[in-house]
């Protein structure tokens, strides 16, 4: 799913290439920060969800 994500990313010109981060554009800038988000609530989420399984 990533490499198709990855290729969507490149071919779409919204990333010029993903070894080039001197073009980091503003679009650039909202999809690192959108993808560090939902990493971020998906950690916290798993997180969570392993400590309420194990409180028993």
């Amino acid at each position: 799913i990533l490499v198709i994500f990855a290729t969507f990313v490149t071919r779409s010109g919204m990333w010029v290439s993903v070894h080039s981060w001197q073009d980091f554009t503003l679009e650039g800038m909202i999809i690192a920060v959108f993808l560090l988000v939902l990493l971020g609530s998906s950690i916290v989420l798993l997180v969570r969800r392993y400590f309420e399984e194990n409180e028993d």
